[in-house]
């Protein structure tokens, strides 16, 4: 049914008889009818009130004017209502309460209309915010870069600076312009401005655009942060590493302890990137002090930071530095305020006191555990360097003297924590551990050859096999041209595959690994010097104390390095020579001449591929003083090659010779005519004989003799004769045919023997006893006395000492000829 709403019908009825008869609506339509009216008779009025009233009208605010209209209809109407009626309390209040619901109607409606056009432009704010300052940030890097190329250029064209180096450039080093690094600041301001004003409506809207853009440009302004953060390296950025820091916390509404953890956090991450693209081991030390710098420079300044934050927010200093500024007036905080309606404008930062303190024990307990994370990243780089220099000694002492280097510029890092102690001397202790095995590693190597070496000394077939290559492999007679085998081809045998490349390599490898462990020990010494001279460090820290301990500690390591490998090193050899030693003591019957010249020779040759007192003297140079025991190869191998003569003389090689010589003579004394060599040989005055020389078959006799000490299987022996080792042997096979000679001489009866047969036996003597290096006055009276009973001319003295002249000048002519039976 149609009320009508005409204030006329209600007229003369009582506030109760109204709501009894009318609804809400209704009475909301009787209200605008009567505002209707009270329209009408405003337009009297204003008449009345004249032009000033009507133009302080015209230029009121339409939400202001709309709220004075209200005010008065509604005090028309309750002047009304009470002329009329007697309303009772209960139903004045809800007139006053639905009063308020329509003005909050109104206003909320033009709020809500306003509030995504104002987030839309904050964020576009926002947007253009990091778009300059990425822009601002790129321009001023790409001119501090041209800057740095003008002044390298110049420094290279200037003939007074010879180098650009490193600290060149730091002196140049030029951080970002003081009013960029506070943009920073300017920029995490209007994030924590949005956050702080419209949170509600970008959460209920997450989908709009304005929100999306808005959480894209917060994501970007935290990688900016990032990017700008961990490529710090320098101590003038500690005021752009404050900027970041306060930005940080302004950004992302964190306490000051979490914004430390996240500086260190993500320092340390950068450092990982450092650390696995290869960056040097010094770098690598600078970043963790600077760091430690700039945390120790947050520590100092935080109180002022936090101070200015706080202070600066108060009378909208944060919205004046920013473009909220322009929309801050149409922002309403409270629109439902049971107060008077106001945009609320004021906006402070707050934080806690708890969040902005930073703990001194809190602090130095997140600064160590992060000092221990990053010292398991420093080892396992430097563990990374360590295994690809392991393999090589030079290699390993060069990582060390390289790190300890490092760490001299950064005293204060040696103390970083590890599970077992510092670092410094973890590295120093690995480094210890492994340059120890590798210098036993590499003296034990001859090991390796002296196996091949007895191995090839046991086995008579390799040897005759080596023989044969090496006389197919010639068109030259070796014996003609005087040629000798050389360790090398004699242990390169084609019957063994293994030990043709291998054994000649290992004999240049251990020269060569003793170069390589003497080039190391004495860069072990300089490094150990090097340690303990004072430098201008980088952290300007001195610990004379630790790095002399750390000197005497490197002292140490090559000293016991250069004594180890001594000691083992005699060891090796004494156990090779006790081998060669057992060999000749119990395999004696069944070592041929050959393989026992074969030993001769190659003990010989050891002593110059080796070289023994070279490789004494180079270690020994490392020692206070010289150690007791050293092997003398000579001497050592002396016994060895004494036992070698021996068994020669000792072998059927020596009875063949006897049974040849014995031969011979009897043979000449079974001839009764003249020996041929009378023809030859001069005479005395009263027409006596006077033998010039020993007779042709005994000379030839000793010179075959000589041949097969010389020439083994065409293989030239003769340098093995020039030892003093041999004198004894030499000496002892001339005994040995002297005896024999003798001993012939002793059966021989004095019954129709031929006189130039004694006499020519006695030339033979005579050579064999000057070959002895006797004397003519050092012919024994016994040897003398057998012949003068065969042939009385003898006991001429004259005429003895004259044949004796003879056959010592024959000697001193041709007695190189009988070498190695002769000196």
């Amino acid at each position: 049914m149609e009320v009508s709403t005409h204030y006329e019908n209600i007229i003369g009825k009582s506030a109760s008889d109204i709501f009894k008869d009318y609804s809400v609506d209704e009475i909301g339509k009787i209200l605008n009818n009567l505002s209707e009216d009270v329209v009408m008779k405003r337009s009297e009025l204003k008449t009345l009130v004249g032009n000033k009233y009507r133009e302080l009208l015209n230029v009121a605010d339409e939400i202001i004017t709309m709220n004075k209209i209200t005010k008065q209809e509604n005090e028309k109407l309750m002047d009304l209502a009470f002329k009329k009626s007697n309303y009772n309390p209960k139903s004045l209040d809800n007139l006053i309460k639905f009063n308020q619901n329509v003005e909050n109607a109104k206003l909320q409606k033009a709020v809500t209309t306003n509030r995504p056009i104002i987030l839309q432009n904050v964020v576009h704010d926002l947007n253009y915010l990091l778009m300059q300052l990425k822009h601002d940030i790129k321009d001023e890097l790409k001119s501090s870069s041209n800057a740095n190329l003008l002044s390298s250029e110049s420094n290279k064209n200037d003939k007074s600076i010879k180098n650009f180096n490193a600290e060149d450039n730091n002196a140049n080093y030029q951080p970002l312009s003081q009013n960029l690094q506070s943009n920073f600041l300017i920029v995490a301001k209007h994030i924590h401005l949005i956050d702080y004003y419209f949170s509600n409506d970008i959460e209920q809207h997450r989908k709009t655009f304005s929100a999306t853009k808005y959480k894209q440009l917060c994501k970007e302004f935290n990688h900016l942060l990032d990017s700008q953060l961990v490529t710090l390296t320098h101590e003038a950025d500690n005021e752009f590493l404050t900027n970041i820091f306060a930005s940080f916390l302004v950004n992302q509404k964190v306490s000051a302890t979490e914004t430390v953890l996240w500086i260190l956090n993500k320092r340390l991450e950068y450092f990982k990137f450092l650390s696995d693209n290869s960056a040097k081991f010094e770098d690598l030390l600078e970043y963790i002090f600077i760091t430690l710098q700039y945390i120790e420079n947050i520590k100092s300044r935080s109180s002022l930071v936090f101070s200015r934050l706080k202070n600066n927010s108060d009378n909208y200093n944060w919205i004046k530095q920013t473009t909220f500024n322009e929309w801050i007036k149409w922002i309403n905080q409270e629109p439902f305020s049971n107060s008077d309606i106001s945009l609320k404008t004021d906006f402070t930062f707050e934080l806690s006191k708890e969040d902005m303190e930073l703990s001194k024990e809190k602090l130095e307990s997140i600064i160590d555990n992060w000092k221990s994370d990053i010292a398991l990243e420093l080892l396992s780089n430097f563990d990374q360097r360590f295994e690809k220099s392991s393999s090589n000694l030079m290699d390993l002492t060069v990582l060390l003297n390289h790190v300890l280097t490092s760490f001299k510029q950064f005293t204060s890092l040696t103390t970083l924590p590890t599970d077992d102690g510092f670092i410094i001397n973890y590295i120093v202790d690995k480094c210890d551990t492994e340059y120890s095995a590798q210098v036993r590693n590499q003296i034990n190597q001859f090991k390796n050859i002296s196996n091949i070496i007895i191995s090839t000394f046991k086995n008579k077939e390799e040897i005759l096999s080596t023989l044969s290559n090496l006389s197919n492999t010639s068109s030259f007679q070796y014996k003609k041209f005087g040629s000798r085998f050389t360790i090398d081809s004699f242990l390169n045998t084609s019957n063994s595959t293994e030990t043709t490349d291998k054994v000649p390599k290992l004999l240049n490898g251990y020269k060569s690994n003793i170069k390589e462990i003497n080039n190391s020990l004495e860069l072990l010494k300089s490094t150990s010097y090097m340690v303990k001279k004072p430098v201008l460090s980088v952290d300007d820290y001195e610990d004379d104390e630790m790095w002399i301990s750390l000197s005497n500690k490197l002292k140490q390591i090559y000293t016991g390095s250069a004594e180890s490998s001594l000691k083992l090193l005699n060891n090796l050899i004494t156990e090779f020579l006790s081998e060669v030693s057992n060999i000749l003591d119990f395999q004696s019957n069944v070592l041929s001449n050959t393989q026992i010249f074969y030993i001769l020779e190659t003990l010989n040759q050891l002593a110059e591929k080796i070289q023994l007192n070279e490789i004494y003297q180079t270690l020994e140079n490392y020692l206070s003083q010289s150690i007791q025991g050293k092997v003398n190869w000579s001497e050592s191998i002396d016994p060895l090659l004494g036992k070698c003569f021996q068994l020669i003389l000792d072998s059927k090689y020596m009875e063949t010779v006897c049974s040849k010589i014995t031969n011979m003579l009897e043979e000449r004394f079974n001839k009764d005519d003249d020996a041929t060599e009378t023809i030859i040989w001069e005479r005395t005055l009263d027409d006596k004989l006077v033998a010039t020389g020993p007779s042709f078959v005994y000379t030839s006799l000793l010179l075959t003799i000589c041949d097969d000490l010389l020439y083994i299987d065409d293989i030239d022996y003769s340098k093995l004769y020039v030892t003093d080792t041999f004198e004894k042997t030499r000496k002892d096979s001339l005994e040995i045919i002297l005896n024999t000679i003798t001993s012939f001489i002793k059966k021989v009866e004095n019954k129709n023997v031929n006189k130039t047969n004694i006499l020519l036996t006695f030339s033979d003597f005579l050579f064999t006893m000057f070959l002895l290096n006797k004397e003519v006055k050092d012919v024994s009276e016994e040897a003398k006395s057998l012949f003068i009973e065969l042939d009385a001319n003898l006991s001429d003295v004259e005429y003895s000492v004259k044949i004796m002249k003879q056959i010592y000048d024959n000697y001193k002519t041709q007695s190189l000829v009988f070498f190695p039976l002769t000196l």
